[in-house]
């Protein structure tokens, strides 16, 4: 047998193979890191290219060593007090996979696009227009991508408006301009196989999602439990509490859940004078990852009016991935409501976990940035540190340079309503509203037309007795919504200073749709 010393060399031939394959896997060197207990040792100075930099490690086992390769740009292990840095190679990584999974190229937007220069005066992330290379994906529109790196610094931030002004130019000109894809670095990394998911659902890369038609499903009411566990795992948002609850499940014999929808108990709402529409809201839906479900929210809207007998069903979507006009108003949806932005910070030094500002099933002090149980707040001690600021500017620079938070923001949400009178869902509430003995549905109410709304002004045609015809229209949807009682909120509202003057700065001088 050979001794020790004879096993050096040995040794050493394999390590050394190791360090060489060290900067074309990144699961490779992971794994190695927490296996030997390596860190670079490598600087300028001593580096003078990629490969010789991969190479340049020194051991330490005594020692867990916060650094991150600045050749390679790969994070490395660290220890539970020290500052923790996300990978920042967001940009290579967006690129990798359009190009190596979907067959895509993304190239940016020229500067003189009238996009970016209707935003000149924001700072904003990357605007990219995506180029498909495969030959039966020639129909699809493909989207903007706008990339949204978290700023390592104030300097660095985002204009918190620039991404709710480029979905209100596009849904403007929607027709000639693509929806946009607002994609932030800290989700990107977080929920990977949600967005990948989506991304290629968007793109058109049906070779790679599975089809299921909801012919081939079933309907059944589902457990509080069995809704959270399926969000959290499909959903961007993850789950919320909700009182109705539907999935879908395929008819062969594992009979998968394919889709969730969650429902809010009613709210008795006086819409202009019908003083108690049957009102609720679609709090969450969404399918499984990899799947493209044809007509699965049209059967689980369905099974709700079915059972519930509702007047009208309200919803919000996010508008980081586009507007309403993309498919929910191809289901009798309608905007009736667009929110303003709203802040939240990323905790750069816990791997860029996303914290929140407002929300519901807020949770304030989970130190090890899990989400298990709701979204993660800033935390109470941040909380009354920002309640004395007197300026937006005030608010960030304490988040900032007290805690290692960085302000990131959304294009907002936009509301939208569905009646049920009159739309294609109206016939499946009628045995449930007989059982209820409630009075018929209500309807669309008509209102006078104003005198810029006569026809004859775009037609010339006017008309026969214009003394004595009275000239009605239906109310939009906008319209009844905009006269409820009680209101729904305009915007988002915190019970702490300094929360509220960074909402009330994202919301300052919208561009209007």
């Amino acid at each position: 047998m050979l001794s020790f010393f004879h096993r050096i060399p040995y040794y050493m031939l394999f390590l050394q193979l190791m360090l060489q394959s060290w900067h074309r896997n990144s699961n490779t060197r992971i794994s190695f890191v927490n296996a030997f207990g390596i860190h670079s040792n490598c600087n300028k100075h001593h580096c003078s290219n990629r490969q010789q930099a991969s190479t340049a490690f020194s051991f330490s086992h005594l020692k867990s060593s916060i650094t991150e390769n600045p050749a390679s740009n790969i994070l490395l292990p660290t220890t539970k007090n020290e500052t923790k840095q996300y990978p920042q190679n967001f940009e290579a990584d967006i690129k990798s996979f359009f190009q190596n999974e979907c067959n895509i190229t993304l190239e940016p937007l020229p500067s003189n696009h009238f996009l970016l220069q209707s935003i000149q005066n924001m700072t904003h992330g990357t605007l990219y227009q995506l180029i498909s290379h495969n030959p039966d994906n020639n129909t699809h529109i493909l989207p903007y991508i706008h990339l949204l790196p978290t700023p390592s610094s104030l300097q660095e931030m985002i204009h918190p408006q620039t991404s709710h002004t480029l979905t209100t130019l596009q849904q403007r000109y929607k027709h000639t301009i693509p929806s946009i894809i607002h994609l932030h670095q800290d989700l990107w990394y977080s929920h990977s196989t949600i967005i990948k998911s989506r991304l290629k659902a968007k793109c058109g890369i049906a070779s790679q999602q599975k089809r299921i038609y909801a012919r081939q499903t079933t309907v059944k009411r589902i457990t509080l439990q069995q809704s959270q566990e399926f969000l959290n795992k499909h959903h961007l948002w993850s789950s919320t509490k909700a009182k109705f609850n539907y999935g879908l499940f395929t008819k062969d014999e594992k009979e998968k859940l394919v889709a969730v929808a969650t429902f809010s108990p009613r709210r008795h709402i006086t819409r202009h004078t019908h003083p108690k529409y049957r009102s609720h809201e679609l709090i969450r839906y969404c399918t499984c990852t990899n799947t493209i479900l044809v007509g699965g929210i049209t059967k689980l809207l369905a099974a709700f009016v079915k059972d519930v007998a509702p007047d009208d069903i309200m919803t919000c979507i996010d508008r980081d991935w586009g507007t309403g006009f993309d498919n929910w108003y191809s289901i009798g949806f309608e905007n009736v409501d667009v929110m303003p932005p709203v802040c939240m910070v990323v905790d750069i030094e816990r791997e860029g976990v996303r914290r929140y500002l407002v929300g519901a099933n807020l949770h304030q002090d989970l130190e090890d940035g899990s989400t298990k149980g709701g979204r993660v707040g800033i935390g109470t001690e941040a909380l009354s540190s920002i309640s004395t600021c007197t300026t937006a500017t005030q608010v960030k620079d304490v988040l900032y340079t007290q805690y290692k938070m960085v302000p990131v923001y959304d294009a907002g949400v936009e509301r939208l309503a569905l009646l049920i009178s009159g739309s294609k869902l109206a016939k499946h509430a009628v045995k449930k509203r007989e059982s209820l003995k409630l009075p018929p549905p209500p309807v669309v109410p008509f209102v006078d037309m104003e005198e810029d709304e006569d026809e004859s002004k775009e037609t010339g045609v006017v008309p026969l007795s214009p003394s004595t015809i009275r000239r009605q229209r239906q109310m939009t949807i906008k319209e009844i919504w905009s006269t409820s009682i009680p209101q729904y909120v305009q915007g988002y509202y915190s019970d702490n200073e300094g929360v509220t003057l960074l909402l009330e700065e994202a919301a300052a001088n919208l561009l209007e749709e």
